[in-house]
Parts: C-alpha cells; structure tokens; sequence
C-alpha cells in the first residue's frame, strides 16, 4: 500500500507511464493505471489528482523526494555516443511488451543491437525525457538505426514488413 504522495511519486516514476508533455510548457499527470492508482488510499487517490503529482516546468523532471532535475549536456552527449558507435540502438524498458516484441523482431533478423534499459538506470528518466526532445516521441522503445531515429515498435515492424529494415541495417555493419 502506497501511502505518501512521495512514495507514490516513485512508485509511478518506476511504471513511467503517468506523464505526458501538455502545452509545451508543462508536464502533467494525466492517468495512472487502474492497477497503480488503485494502491492508493482514497485520500491520496484525491490528493494526487487534486494536485496533478506536481506542477512540472519543461525540461524539468520531478526526482523522488520533490527535488527537480534537469537534463544536462551530458545526457545528451550519452545518447549521441550510443547512437553513434551502435548500429543498432534501442533505448528500451525491460518491462514493456512493445520493446520486447522489437527486441524480438531484431534477434529473428538475427541483426545485433544495444540495448539501453531506462528503468535500470538512475538517470533513465532523463535519458527518456531527452530523447522526447530529440525525436518528439514520449514512448519507448527509440529505435535508432546508423545513426538516424526510426521511430518505435510500430515503426520498426513497419520498415521490416516493408523490406526497409535491413537494408538500413546493412548501411552500417562491416
């Protein structure tokens, strides 16, 4: 039972699925699952919506204990490097059945990849918030491919069923 709104904050950090950028200006909470918000008493169930989590200004992440984080030049430099020396790169959840089913996609074609796994990093949740920036999508996974953002499970699904997807691959393997 969650019981404070700060461990409720990080418990919904950890599902990662109750933000959404609204407004170009600030991040609010949108929806929780009915699983996550129904472990929430009452009151905090009003608490929360009353209050939408926190108020969120653009670029900024809200940390457990209240505290705001911004993404640093670092974070960007990261994605950049892993893009670039990574034929394949997948910024992915280890939980999320859309990465899985990428993954999976990418292991039959038998084409080797990075992966990157948001909820096992600390500073996963600015990685993701980065990439937002980067390639205007809040979802995961981030599919990059020689170097060029191609999009997410649908996406990479697509290019395969297309007959794009290799020969994308093949432009940067030795």
């Amino acid at each position: 039972m969650l019981r404070t709104r700060t461990e409720a904050l990080r418990h919904i950090w950890r599902v990662n699925r109750c933000l959404t950028y609204h407004n170009q200006e600030k991040f609010s909470a949108v929806s929780v699952s009915q699983h996550n918000f129904g472990c929430l008493s009452k009151h905090n169930q009003d608490s929360l919506t009353k209050h939408n989590l926190a108020k969120f200004h653009s670029g900024s992440v809200v940390r457990m204990g209240g505290r705001v984080s911004q993404p640093s030049p670092a974070i960007h430099q990261f994605i950049n490097e892993e893009v670039s020396k990574n034929c394949v790169t997948i910024f992915s959840k280890t939980s999320c059945g859309f990465c899985k089913r990428t993954k999976r996609l990418l292991d039959q074609l038998e084409v080797p990849y990075k992966s990157i796994e948001l909820n096992c990093r600390d500073d996963g949740p600015l990685i993701q918030q980065e990439l937002q920036v980067m390639t205007g999508s809040s979802t995961v996974p981030s599919v990059f491919v020689n170097g060029q953002y191609i999009g997410g499970s649908d996406d990479t699904n697509r290019l395969q069923k297309e007959g794009k997807l290799l020969p994308l691959v093949r432009q940067c393997m030795p």
